[in-house]
């Protein structure tokens, strides 16, 4: 068990010293400059639309995927307690019609 991990480390040391002794290319100096204005071209050639995300794009992939999971999620949260609790749809039906006291309920059911 011992021994494969020496003869990695040995490979490892080996290859790290072959990449420090290797000698850098022998470029002008004039050719970087020259790719990266070659570079910046390519940027400017490229229209505005291209080059930032627009926020719609922004929009469709981050925010609607949120909501749509969020609006399920309610969903799934007020059919459980609609089951789960007898008395709930009594308190939901006073809730969205804004009758607290729960008059209309009782009006509703004629007691």
């Amino acid at each position: 068990m011992r021994k494969p991990k020496e003869q990695i480390d040995k490979i490892e040391k080996a290859l790290a010293q072959a990449h420090r002794e290797q000698k850098a290319p022998d470029l002008p100096p004039e050719w970087r400059e020259h790719v990266m204005r070659h570079i910046r071209r390519l940027y400017a050639d490229r229209p505005k639309a291209e080059r930032w995300p627009s926020t719609a794009l922004v929009f469709q992939r981050a925010v609607l995927p949120f909501a749509t999971a969020t609006g399920l999620i309610a969903a799934a949260l007020l059919g459980y307690m609609l089951s789960a609790l007898p008395a709930m749809e009594q308190d939901l039906f006073s809730v969205l019609t804004q009758d607290p006291s729960g008059l209309l309920t009782m009006q509703a059911l004629g007691l």
